[in-house]
Parts: C-alpha cells; structure tokens; sequence
C-alpha cells in the first residue's frame, strides 16, 4: 500500500478558502473561462497603519510579463515576469504586506483583466500598525535629509544605542578598534596605540580589557603616561621596580 502524499501548508491552500474567508468568491470568469482563487492565493499578511474596512480582492491584471493583483487598503502585489517566475512567489508590496501567489498564476494569458468581487481576506491576517511604530522614516543629518533605508553603524570608537531617541557613545572603549592603517587619511601611530590584543577587543558601554600579570610575569600600569610594562621576575632584578609618579601640586 502506499502512503498518501504529504501536504504541506501552501499545498494545502491550494484546495481551500484561507487565507479568503469560507463566504468569498472562489471563481472569477472571463471570456467563458472560470479561474479558480484559491490555488491562486495561498497565504497573506496584510499590514495598515489604521483599521480599514475588510480587505478584499478587486481586480487581478497581467500584462506581457507582470503579474498585478490589487486590494483595497492596499498598495499592488506584483510578480515581476509571472510565467517564468519560481512559486509559490511571496510578494510584498510597499508597505511590507505579503502575498503568497502559487503556481497556478503562471497559467493566467497574457493581458488579463479580472475584476473581482467579495473577495475578503480572514480578519486574522490584518495587522494594524500605526504609524509611530513603524520605525524611523526619516533622519536629519547635518542639515540634509535622509530617506529610505538608513543604516547606522558603529565607527571607531564610536557606538550607537538604539532607543526611542539614538544615544551616541564615543570613547577608546567604543565601537570599532582603530586599526594599523590609514583612516580619514590620518597617518596612524601604531607603534604607541593599542586598540585589540589577538583580535580580542574591549567591551562595548564602558568595558575594559584586562591584562593580568601570571607566573613570574608582573604587570605595570602607567596611566598618566598611557602605557604598561610588563615583564618576567624569575629573579628580583628581572623587572624594574614601578616608578609611580607623584601626585600633582595643587597650588
């Protein structure tokens, strides 16, 4: 005997309603043919920034080689040359609201034109996003406008905490290591900084590196003068005594 196929979610779209409700036109008809919804969409996730009267389907259009379908409350889904593409296709319009188009589009002619009526999506699929949590639309840098999508990383010593407003950290424990090259053409004194130890770098928000001194090894510390001396003391004279530099004369 052999075992019935497996069907997986979208495959099982195919043969009903979801992600349209029960009560929804399946069967759209053009030049005495019927083309069938349902293997048509298999899955959605429809995005507002308000709460819309249901979405539904009202029109369906190819042309030589795209794909257009379009809903209410919605900007249009397009599959960018529809007979060739790779399916199930998921489309996402601009504002980030997906369609899962199966295969059975690629059997649509060319230059079709389906007006389509009571065509609701489930309400389990609407999610109302309003627009303050959407996310940054717009930063202005310097007087400038940026649009689109704006990426902000970290820079050398420099590290951004994302929060409701951007926090800016700069210091030697932040952001990126210098490293041992040029940089905004500035020659770089490598042989007096050291910004990472075997790739190891200091911790983000105030964090340190930590050298610590270990069997016949001793560790100095020279802060005033930004260095460190470390050395072996197999023997009392290996290593020279720390030279600690008085405190500063206050007048």
């Amino acid at each position: 005997m052999t075992n019935p196929p497996v069907l997986e979610w979208l495959d099982e779209n195919q043969f009903r309603a979801f992600p349209l409700t029960d009560y929804s036109t399946r069967y759209v008809a053009w030049e005495a043919i019927n083309y069938d919804l349902y293997p048509l969409i298999l899955d959605a996730l429809l995005m507002c920034s308000t709460e819309p009267p249901q979405p539904q389907i009202t029109q369906i259009q190819t042309n030589t080689t795209n794909l257009t379908i379009s809903v209410t409350s919605q900007t249009n889904f397009v599959v960018t040359n529809y007979l060739t593409a790779t399916y199930p296709q998921y489309v996402r319009n601009s504002q980030n609201s997906l369609l899962v188009i199966g295969s059975y589009a690629n059997t649509l002619p060319q230059n079709l034109t389906l007006n389509v009526a009571n065509a609701l999506f489930t309400p389990s699929l609407i999610y109302v996003m309003p627009a303050p949590m959407t996310g940054v639309s717009t930063i202005n840098w310097g007087g400038g406008g940026l649009t689109g999508s704006v990426t902000i990383n970290d820079g050398y010593q420099l590290y951004f905490l994302p929060n409701q407003t951007i926090e800016v950290e700069v210091s030697p424990n932040n952001g990126q290591p210098l490293p041992c090259s040029n940089v905004l053409n500035i020659t770089p004194d490598c042989a007096h900084i050291v910004s990472s130890i075997n790739g190891v770098t200091v911790n983000r928000t105030g964090g340190v590196v930590n050298i610590v001194g270990g069997n016949h090894v001793n560790v100095f510390d020279d802060p005033l003068r930004n260095r460190i001396f470390i050395g072996y003391d197999f023997i009392t004279a290996d290593v020279v005594l720390q030279q600690l530099m008085p405190p500063p004369t206050i007048v």
